[in-house]
């Protein structure tokens, strides 16, 4: 301990030189580390605000090009009626114009012969009947191409509309069975194991002679025997008979019956295409 002290007080400059720069290094781990996450999560901020505005401004562009195709149909059906209408006034223009020509000719008639007459009443009659013809088919292509480019616009206007009930259509579910992971343990039982079977010897008290080594039952049956004359004798026990014994149980082993697994089983059924469940 006086080692230690004397140590201590050496170098006492030292050891806190050491812990001072141990907590600098600290310090300054904790606040690198304090930096890089709170940098991560401005970067994390600023792709996400930067993901909004780029959906937003596609979603702007998507209802600009919208209005605009709605513009241009807008303005080929007022086109459409301006032909529609201009074709009419022609047609007006066409018919006083015959009818001018078949009143000067009626007029030349009385003054002119029969003949002239009928030629100049033919030709009138054929330009008219031409006029009208090309007037007629003219009409008739301009409104059969407006009838055609109006239903075409009504059949987009109906597409783009949505249902006159708000309801969506239903679903045709593809139920599907989602499963799930269930784990079994192994099936043990315990098994004893034995020792060895073994024989057990059983003792009794006898007299033995010192001088022939004779074994007797009892001083008297050595005394009744008379094959020594000595009679000097100890007690002993020799075997009677043995106990047989069976082996007893010295412990217990772990066996396994069934070893432990994993099954997939159904767990809930939903559609593929909607994702509902039932």
């Amino acid at each position: 301990m006086s080692r230690i002290k004397e140590f201590i007080a050496n170098h006492t400059k030292g050891i806190v030189i050491t812990l001072a720069a141990i907590i600098c290094v600290a310090l300054a781990v904790i606040g690198g580390t304090v930096y890089l996450h709170n940098k991560n999560k401005v970067d994390n901020s600023t792709v996400a605000t930067t993901s909004t505005s780029s959906s937003a401004q596609k979603a702007d562009e998507k209802k600009d090009e919208e209005a605009t195709s709605e513009d241009k149909k807008e303005a080929k059906v007022e086109d459409k009626n301006k032909d529609k209408k201009e074709t009419k006034k022609d047609s007006s223009d066409s018919e006083k114009s015959s009818s001018k020509v078949n009143d000067k000719s009626e007029a030349k008639a009385d003054t002119s012969s029969g003949s002239k007459s009928e030629a100049s009443n033919s030709s009138s009659s054929s330009s008219s009947s031409s006029s009208s013809s090309s007037n007629s088919s003219s009409g008739s292509g301009k409104s059969g191409g407006s009838s055609s480019s109006s239903s075409k616009e009504q059949k987009t206007t109906e597409a783009q509309k949505p249902s006159s009930g708000g309801s969506e259509t239903a679903c045709v579910h593809n139920w599907v069975w989602a499963t799930k992971t269930v784990h079994h343990d192994a099936v043990t039982k315990q098994e004893p194991y034995y020792g060895e079977e073994w024989d057990e010897p059983i003792y009794r008290d006898a007299v033995q002679c010192l001088e022939c080594g004779g074994i007797y039952n009892s001083v008297q049956d050595y005394y009744n025997s008379d094959t020594c004359g000595s009679r000097n004798t100890t007690s002993t026990q020799v075997i009677d008979h043995y106990e047989h014994h069976d082996p007893d149980i010295l412990g217990y082993d772990t066996v396994v019956v069934k070893e432990a697994y994993d099954e997939e089983v159904n767990d809930y059924q939903y559609c593929s295409k909607c994702g509902a469940r039932k």
